[in-house]
């Protein structure tokens, strides 16, 4: 959620309150309430006790302050976020499905990248600390954007969901191996007659792209992967009722499993969907890198 612009300086946050998330590890540690996730599942569950501890050591944390009432209309970040209210009250409700989590003085929010949301502040306004990868700025707040369309198009919550599974391919990916869960929400969007070109120019079927999350992980559970660890630029290039062809750029680490490793890489991946029974497929998704990275 992008920050009101008013009396406390850039964002609406609080003089001084900038700066990095472990700065606030002793308060943000401190037993929430409740914390929930507009995310459908994860590895880890529906609920914690506290802050992820990865998001209080190294994440960006901004005291962000808003007046009685405020809304903001539906929108999306390409980065994760988490929130931890402080003061008043705020609800956070989902495009894609309608969920609506309303929180107060104590609980803790995720929102995931790429899955739009609006925003209610109750009327005694609201005050929390808000927790990204990187510092937020002018563009955090990314509006439904439509882009090239002829025709009758989908509806926003249509659309929320399209926008939505392209930020969460790659987190899908990364789990799909040993998460039964995700790999089922992979195949749930792929298109049977799929045809994906991976980053080395091979073109697979289907059945030959799955195969390598059904395969047994090298001996001893070691090996050099690509962790997919964020993705930007969602481009809608053209959009009707029911097809819609997507451009997006996927940021990848090497990792042996156990560490990342450096040797960062970008993917530009281009998506073509048709809506078929009400559920956007996956037909054709060509990947190619952007920045001289070797890949699948």
């Amino acid at each position: 959620m992008q920050e009101d612009v008013g009396a406390h300086g850039r964002g609406g946050c609080l003089p001084g309150s900038s700066q990095r998330a472990a700065d606030f590890k002793s308060a943000a540690a401190r037993r929430s309430l409740s914390t929930r996730s507009l995310r459908p599942f994860e590895n880890h569950g529906s609920s914690f006790s506290s802050l992820p501890g990865r998001i209080l050591g190294s994440w960006w944390c901004e005291g962000v302050v808003h007046p009685g009432d405020s809304q903001f209309p539906q929108h999306y970040h390409q980065m994760d976020e988490w929130v931890r209210v402080t003061e008043g009250t705020i609800a956070f409700t989902g495009v894609a499905n309608g969920q609506t989590l309303e929180a107060v003085a104590g609980d803790c929010i995720e929102i995931p990248a790429g899955h739009a949301h609006s925003v209610r502040v109750g009327a005694s306004g609201v005050k929390y600390d808000m927790w990204t990868p990187e510092r937020s700025d002018e563009a955090f707040m990314k509006r439904l954007a439509r882009g090239p369309a002829h025709g009758a198009e989908p509806n926003e919550q249509k659309l929320a969901v399209l926008v939505q599974a392209n930020f969460d391919i790659p987190r899908w990916v990364n789990q799909a191996a040993g998460d039964p869960r995700a790999l089922q929400a992979l195949e749930d969007l792929l298109h049977p007659s799929l045809v994906f070109q991976r980053a080395n120019g091979t073109i697979v079927t289907l059945s030959e792209y799955l195969q390598r999350f059904r395969e047994p992980p090298p001996s001893g559970g070691k090996g050099i992967s690509v962790h997919r660890w964020g993705s930007t630029e969602l481009k809608l290039l053209d959009l009707t009722a029911d097809s819609a062809v997507v451009s997006i750029v996927v940021h990848t680490v090497e990792t042996d499993r156990e560490s990342l490793m450096g040797r960062p890489g970008a993917y530009e991946n281009i998506r073509a969907f048709v809506l078929e029974q009400g559920r956007w497929k996956c037909r054709m998704w060509v990947n190619y890198p952007v920045s001289g990275t070797q890949g699948s």
